[in-house]
């Protein structure tokens, strides 16, 4: 469930349905599957909610979460919701589909009542489900607006490894400060962004950024609302982790989710296929001028693809690794020029190029200056003139992506580098903290105890070997021979070192224990265990 608009007014009458619809079940739950983008497996479903109201039939949330929230019963209907998602889990993992993830909408209301945490790690029990099967997700608008209190219990969810998503990412308020505080998991790239994604520079910025933003902070990536193989193969581009929309599957019944998993399916579409080096991209509104223009390249090595307008083109762009664009100035929906606008700021590295009849001088002269366009060709044209044109075009565009390559490969090897560097430094941290904790066991042992090296100097020394052998003061960094009796330390000088001896220390006799270091590690030396009176 989530929150279309802010409630009105309380509807008696409709409280009153609710009611009913509760009592009566006329509630019930859709499955849309979450695709991951690297393999094109179904890894989960969102859970979408059904209102079959008997007399306006089927109802979507926004014709009624309204009035659930005025009537103050969105937490009974949310934790329905949440015990009817795990059900259906359960069903999923006796037919053997293990570690689905259910998305859940929820609202802030169902975190002021205290049993909210209680009935979900209660749920996961009975089921025998893992916590992280579950992902709760809510709108970037509520978070903003969200108690300090609601962080504590979302931090609280994520112990028992229940996953917290914000939905409908990039319409709220929040700033990044606060983005950066929420116990967060996943965020979710809003339907909006998504439609224009492929066509509207301003939407693509936002995608990446978005995009750029969840890797930051180790978040995963949900793309709602792909329709098209463009808008899959562009959020493909920019490493989402899943996505879900109708070019997958429509909200689905229980039943149909079930005989999708039973399927095995898996959406080939999303794993991007191997592309042609080169391919360019030819848009004009006459259909006649492109078949012209296929013969022209027929014999080339590079793919043509064809568009009659600026939509089929920006289609196109966004599903093939396009180098070079041409276009025709004058079409009826928009100029080339303006076209090739676009396409810089989508696609900045294509090399652009108009290929008109019409001379607009003024609007060619402004796109050459501001660098939308590479160059300006006439019809009608020369075939070989053409060809070597767009060879040129060719070779622009791979010198940039080739140093564009190194560049990336250069900042590969430095994350790399810079991954490499931290393990280490957490390796060295943790065996710095090992050592110390070694050093501290070994101090409060009773029993005095040596570490010596090979050349026989004392490299540890607890706090009773102090006291016997220097008077309390420490004896490290002296030598064996310095401090023990010497019919004992020549033998150890001498390496023939016994296991046992005993030795006479004051008014003492202690049997002395020597191990030699190096049989189960990289460490060389011995170590001496002084035991008072253990030899009568």
């Amino acid at each position: 469930m989530s929150t279309a608009q802010s409630p009105g007014p309380v509807d008696r009458a409709g409280v009153q349905e609710l009611h009913d619809a509760l009592a009566q079940q006329q509630f019930r739950l859709l499955f849309q599957p979450q695709v991951h983008l690297a393999t094109g497996t179904v890894v989960g479903f969102e859970a979408l909610l059904r209102w079959d109201h008997p007399l306006r039939g089927t109802l979507q949330p926004a014709d009624f979460i309204p009035m659930v929230e005025a009537s103050g019963l969105a937490g009974e209907l949310t934790r329905w919701v949440m015990q009817t998602s795990l059900v259906q889990l359960r069903a999923w993992e006796d037919l053997g589909h293990c570690g689905l993830q259910m998305a859940i909408n929820t609202p802030l209301c169902v975190f002021d009542d205290a049993d909210t945490e209680r009935l979900l790690i209660e749920l996961l029990q009975r089921y025998e489900l893992a916590g992280n099967q579950i992902e709760l997700e809510l709108t970037e608008q509520a978070l903003t607006e969200a108690a300090p209190d609601l962080i504590a219990r979302l931090q609280a969810l994520r112990r028992h490894g229940i996953s917290v998503a914000i939905d409908d990412f990039g319409t709220g308020n929040s700033n990044l400060r606060f983005l950066a505080r929420l116990p967060l998991d996943c965020l979710k790239i809003d339907l909006s962004f998504v439609l224009g994604a492929i066509s509207d520079p301003s939407d693509a910025m936002v995608s990446r950024m978005t995009c750029e933003l969840a890797r930051a902070l180790k978040l995963r990536v949900v793309v709602e609302g792909i329709e098209t193989a463009g808008q899959l193969q562009f959020f493909s581009a920019l490493r989402c982790d899943l996505a879900q929309g109708h070019l997958f599957a429509r909200a689905l019944s229980a039943g149909d989710a079930t005989a999708l998993l039973q399927s095995g399916c898996v959406f080939r579409e999303s794993a991007p296929a191997e592309q042609p080096a080169r391919q360019l991209l030819l848009l004009d509104d006459e259909p006649n001028i492109l078949r012209s223009l296929r013969r022209v390249f027929r014999a080339q090595r590079f793919t043509v693809h064809t568009a009659v307008t600026p939509d089929e083109a920006f289609e196109l762009l966004a599903r093939h690794p396009i180098g070079v664009v041409v276009s025709d100035q004058r079409m009826p929906l928009m100029r080339g020029t303006d076209f090739l606008a676009r396409v810089k700021r989508l696609y900045p590295d294509t090399v652009r190029i108009v290929l008109s009849g019409y001379t607009d001088l003024q609007s060619v002269t402004e796109a050459i200056n501001e660098g939308a366009i590479y160059k300006f060709l006439t019809k009608p044209w020369n075939d070989v003139q053409l060809n070597e044109e767009i060879e040129q075009a060719f070779r622009q565009y791979e010198m940039v992506a080739e140093r564009e390559l190194l560049q990336q490969r250069l900042r590969d090897s430095n994350r790399q580098l810079e991954c490499q560097l931290q393990r280490n430094q957490q390796r060295l941290l943790k065996e710095e903290v090992a050592l110390d904790v070694s050093h501290e066991a070994l101090g409060v042992v009773p029993v005095p105890i040596l570490g010596v090296d090979a050349s026989g100097m004392i490299a540890i020394s607890n706090a009773a070997a102090d006291q016997l052998l220097g008077g309390g003061v420490s004896v490290v960094g002296e030598h064996v021979a310095d401090v023990l009796p010497a019919d004992w330390s020549d033998p150890l000088e001498s390496g023939t070192c016994e296991s046992r001896r005993k030795v006479q220390i004051g008014e003492s006799l202690y049997e002395v224990r020597c191990n030699e270091l190096g049989l189960n590690s990289r460490g060389t030396g011995t170590v001496i265990t002084l035991l008072q009176g253990a030899i009568a």
